[in-house]
């Protein structure tokens, strides 16, 4: 079918001639969505759902510029803009009537790669199914080219923000769980042990789109095995492992056996152990989880991927700009813990703990909910 995705010119795949950015460089400006869609949060009052929300949107703005997109009209993005003020937050730079489906950018938008050779920024505009088909998203599926400025392309690979993670070198952070989901049944397994060979990743991935792709970046890919109960995505990455500074990997544990993230987690540390026996990693550091959260979704309790690891790095280009780690809250006793751990792994930015028990109910959280725009 042709979208206005579809016009674009397609991403050139040469080898080792882009870098995905680190979450923790700098950048223009963060991309955010006003909610809109009840449905991704049933059962919240909407009220309290956007006072949460804009309190996340006010410490955003306290940290460089946002790009806010609103696709219901001007009174609602006069009435958007009041809840932020009133949170303690900054106008936003530029306000955007484009329609979205959901609130989700993360995923949604253009993904920003950085040429090698000329330090030029392009934005990919990838192939959003909604991950797999599950929700409508007939505008979000568009809106990664709507959104991009003048240097988009595109691609037929589905490639969501939140799956994976970068050092701004060459390790790529993802899940097997997620590359699965999206390769399908053909695809065979990354072998996560091997060295990545003349800079190029060492893959057995049956999708040869998706082998263009990594040694387009050059990529070491660093393969856990699973994500966390409840995410809809199918495995992302932000919710149970991320990337830090100098080599370092943070991972969430659930140290509860009887939980149900206890294994799987448990697997993503052995295979984490053998990349620091290995060198591949520098170190490895380790996050709680929270405890578990339920809500009734669908006429049945279902357990919500509450998940420290999906903090939020904001920080802009601009001179003498400050730096945070927002980190998703949960009223449990693991919220200031986990504040400690993050301030350990930055300790030159500012922890800035943000209540998400209301946003968690739309199964992300702060990370999920935003997108970097360099």
């Amino acid at each position: 079918m042709e979208t206005r995705r579809s016009h674009l010119p397609p991403l050139s795949l040469a080898a080792n001639a882009y870098r995905w950015p680190a979450e923790w460089e700098p950048r223009r400006a963060t991309l955010l969505a006003w909610p809109h869609n009840r449905q991704t949060w049933p059962g919240v009052p909407w009220d309290e759902l956007l006072d949460e929300y804009a309190t996340f949107a006010a410490a955003v703005s306290r940290y460089g510029p946002v790009e806010l997109i609103v696709s219901q009209g001007p009174a609602v993005a006069e009435a958007a803009c009041e809840r932020i003020a009133h949170a303690g937050g900054q106008q936003p730079r530029s306000i955007r009537a484009i329609p979205t489906d959901d609130s989700w950018v993360r995923d949604t938008a253009p993904i920003p790669l950085q040429s090698r050779r000329t330090g030029d920024w392009i934005e990919v505009a990838a192939r959003f199914t909604a991950y797999g088909q599950r929700y409508p998203h007939a505008a979000d599926r568009e809106f990664a080219a709507d959104v991009a400025g003048p240097c988009a392309v595109q691609t037929d690979l589905v490639l969501e923000g939140g799956a994976i993670d970068s050092d701004g070198g060459c390790r790529l952070l993802l899940t097997q769980q997620w590359l699965q989901n999206r390769i399908g049944p053909g695809g065979r397994q990354l072998d996560s042990s091997a060295h990545p060979a003349s800079g190029a990743a060492s893959l057995a991935v049956a999708d040869a789109g998706y082998q263009a792709f990594f040694a387009s970046l050059g990529a070491d890919i660093l393969c856990l095995p699973f994500g966390v109960v409840g995410d809809d995505t199918g495995g992302h990455i932000d919710d149970c492992g991320r990337m830090l500074p100098g080599g370092r990997l943070l991972l969430a544990i659930e140290p509860n056996c009887l939980d149900a993230n206890s294994q799987a987690l448990r697997a993503n540390v052995r295979t984490a152990k053998r990349w620091l026996e290995d060198g591949r990693i520098a170190d490895l550091i380790e996050l709680p989880m929270p405890p578990p959260l339920h809500h009734r979704i669908d006429g049945r309790q279902q357990r919500l991927p509450a998940s420290y690891a999906n903090y939020l790095l904001v920080g802009s280009n601009e001179p003498d700009a400050a730096e945070a780690v927002l980190v998703p809250t949960f009223d449990a006793p693991q919220d200031d813990v986990a504040c400690g751990v993050l301030q350990a792994v930055f300790p030159d930015r500012e922890i800035v703990p943000l209540p998400s028990r209301r946003l968690i109910v739309g199964l992300g959280s702060l990370h999920c909910l935003s997108a970097a725009r360099f």
